[in-house]
């Protein structure tokens, strides 16, 4: 029989700092709500708009300034739940053949 030694061994564990852990954090639960990379954008007081043109590709508007962010949704799905999650409410619906969405949300997303 083999030692029980390398059964037992734990993996070896990446360290991350305490600010990346933070923000390991606020990833999960800003997904958990439902719209992923954009949500610490609508918590930014001085975003005035924000445009995504695909999963890799989210503009914001501040003071008047359109820039492009390093924001990205991880995958098409994952930018289309959060599209579903804005639009939802109002009573707006997203199909393949109409991908141009524009909305308004409120205080509350």
């Amino acid at each position: 029989m083999g030692s029980s030694r390398a059964i037992l061994r734990p993996e070896p564990v990446m360290a991350i700092s305490m600010e990346e852990e933070k923000r390991f954090y606020e990833d999960v639960l800003d997904d958990i709500k439902g719209l992923g990379p954009i949500e610490q954008l609508l918590r930014n007081q001085e975003v005035t708009e924000i445009m995504v043109n695909g999963p890799d590709c989210i503009f914001v508007e501040e003071n008047g300034i359109n820039r492009l962010t390093p924001l990205r949704f991880i995958y098409s799905d994952h930018l289309l739940r959060a599209i579903q999650e804005i639009v939802g409410p109002v009573n707006r619906r997203i199909n393949v053949s109409d991908r141009i969405v524009m909305g308004v949300c409120s205080q509350s997303i």
